[in-house]
């Protein structure tokens, strides 16, 4: 999924389609919520190695850096458990949403 989800929405919505949707991080918040932190952690990781070596997205460039947003920016999602509130989640998602958003305005 982590693989594929990407390449469906490149090749359907264009090449600016990854970057508004963030499909790769979809594989990983299942993985999360289905296994766990140690499962998704290993998910984010295989998925933009094995991305590159087959796609080569990301570039060779930006990989490293996407190998360390994907593991942090992950890592508030594994906190959670069944019974944490929608509120709470809802936080964490505004959260991870405001931290992106700062990082990619830091790159332009």
């Amino acid at each position: 999924i982590g693989i594929a989800l990407p390449r469906i929405f490149h090749v359907l919505a264009g090449s600016s389609a990854g970057t508004t949707f963030l499909p790769m991080h979809i594989a990983v918040l299942i993985a999360a919520l289905v296994f766990g932190g140690i499962s998704a952690t290993i998910v984010a990781g295989s998925s933009i190695v094995f991305s590159y070596l087959l796609t080569g997205m990301p570039t060779i460039e930006r990989l490293p850096y996407m190998l360390i947003e994907d593991e942090t920016s992950h890592r508030w999602l594994y906190q959670f458990d069944y019974k944490t509130s929608i509120e709470e989640i809802l936080n964490r998602v505004i959260e991870i949403y405001n931290y992106v958003e700062n990082r990619y305005n830091e790159e332009k």
